[in-house]
């Protein structure tokens, strides 16, 4: 699990169908915890299929940042967007996963379509 599965499914997407990824990380990845790893990593497959079927984008960048209370997941694409956002059953599993975490998920058309995942890390 963790960072190198991230890189390893943003790899295989860029070759698979000519969209070029990036992925930029900060802070302590060991923070978060397998469980967290795998909705982070069910949501990033979820968003990836909705890039293809959706967006007309040439690049999708995830960006996870640790910070000290929580860990955010941005799955930005660079594609046309949507004016309003109907809830797929693909948007509401994200959202399921995440809050059986007690996180939440943000979704926003405006410039490309982004996915924000936000997921409380554990004390200590």
């Amino acid at each position: 699990m963790g960072i190198n599965k991230i890189k390893i499914a943003l790899d295989e997407f860029s070759v698979d169908n000519g969209i070029s990824s990036n992925l930029v990380y900060i802070g302590m990845m060991n923070k978060i915890t397998h469980i967290q790893w795998k909705v982070i990593y069910d949501n990033l497959e979820e968003a990836l299929t909705n890039v293809l079927k959706y967006s007309k984008a040439a690049q999708v960048t995830v960006k996870i940042d640790v910070l000290s209370k929580f860990v955010k997941v941005e799955i930005k694409d660079n594609g046309v967007g949507a004016k309003s956002i109907k809830k797929s059953l693909g948007i509401m599993g994200m959202e399921e996963r995440c809050s059986k975490l007690h996180g939440k998920v943000i979704v926003d058309g405006s410039k490309g379509f982004s996915v924000i995942i936000i997921l409380p890390l554990e004390e200590g």
